[in-house]
């Protein structure tokens, strides 16, 4: 069956960033793709925000290395997280809506790429996204064939797949300014297969 009689795939694209305050000089993107086990994943990433000892909004904290390195410990536990996670890092450049929607239309590719799905649509929940800027990211998203079933934004304290995005572009920026304790384990996922750059 060709592709645009196939019954399309769906796709749910959670993505997050790192704070604008560097003006540019560092901007990191991070996207997490799920499918049908999305609610699962919701459940089990919920589990490790309340194993890893962190408040059910807020698993993330800057004053507590040994509760943020054991939320990631549980968030990794699970292999529904294996090729789903994707980032990409840039620097100088200062266009973050393009910035992110580019990410997101690199991440859909690969993974459906690597998961073999020719037709797909995918609903996209990006951290923080204003109504005004949900338009252009938009554009541009379906600029590159990307199909949109749905594209809103949301505050990270309201899904734990965000929240868990959140981590990670910390994590990955904490790595890339020389925090050799994350460069460990953002190395580790990457060899893991559980994280991928798309730089």
């Amino acid at each position: 069956m060709p592709p645009s009689k196939a019954r399309r795939a769906k796709l749910y694209c959670y993505v997050d960033e790192t704070d604008q305050d560097t003006l540019g000089k560092l901007f990191i993107v991070v996207t997490v793709i799920a499918r049908d086990q999305r609610q699962t994943l919701l459940d089990f990433l919920e589990q490790a925000e309340r194993e890893s000892g962190g408040r059910r909004n807020q698993p993330w904290s800057k004053k507590n290395r040994k509760r943020r390195e054991k939320y990631l410990d549980a968030a990794f536990k699970t292999d529904q997280l294996e090729g789903t996670v994707f980032y990409q890092v840039f620097k100088d450049i200062k266009d973050f809506e393009c910035l992110t929607a580019e990410t997101v239309v690199r991440a859909l590719s690969r993974y459906a790429a690597e998961h073999n799905l020719p037709a797909y649509k995918a609903t996209i929940i990006i951290d923080g996204l204003s109504k005004k800027a949900t338009s252009r990211v938009r554009r541009v998203i379906l600029a590159h064939g990307i199909r949109i079933d749905k594209i809103r934004g949301e505050r990270d304290e309201s899904s734990p797949i965000l929240r868990l995005a959140d981590v990670l572009a910390r994590l990955i920026r904490g790595a890339i300014e020389r925090n050799w304790d994350y460069r460990s384990r953002v190395q580790k996922y990457q060899k893991d297969g559980i994280i991928s750059n798309l730089g």
